[in-house]
């Protein structure tokens, strides 16, 4: 995977990469934990880039920090207030509030398996290859229950 570091070490790296972020250069970063799966897979690279002013939406995968790591989560909702609500994909928990000025970037591509891909925004699911799968059936169906 890669050499272990240590924590000074560590908080070092991502005090580097928020300074490379605030300063609006793209950064990469690859991903530990399981809060993101399976959108983000432990292991993965992502590519994260600076707001430069923009707004986040709903359903973007923010970078900020928290403590001394840095979190991707996804935009759930905003407040009143215009703080933002994230949290990660597989847990339904949500975390605190943070101000969209603690907010990094947001990631726009992921590597996996030598493979580009852009992170889903949602999931969508298509009822036409259920229903095409379904339908020869119910006819079938309703015929014996005239």
């Amino acid at each position: 995977m890669g050499i272990p570091l240590e924590p000074s070490a560590l908080r070092h790296l991502n005090e580097l990469t928020r300074e490379y972020l605030q300063t609006g250069t793209r950064v990469r970063i690859r991903v530990t934990g399981s809060s993101m799966y399976p959108t983000l897979k432990s292991g993965e690279i992502v590519r994260v880039d600076p707001l430069k002013g923009k707004q986040p939406r709903r359903g973007d995968l923010l970078c900020y920090p928290s403590g001394d790591r840095l979190i991707i989560h996804r935009l759930r909702s905003k407040d009143a207030d215009g703080n933002l609500l994230c949290g990660g994909d597989f847990y339904k928990q949500a975390d605190p509030l943070i101000a969209p000025s603690l907010v990094l970037g947001t990631v726009r591509f992921k590597w996996s398996n030598a493979r580009t891909k852009k992170p889903p925004r949602r999931i969508r699911v298509r009822p036409l290859p259920l229903l095409r799968f379904i339908r020869p059936y119910h006819r079938f169906a309703y015929r014996f229950t005239r």
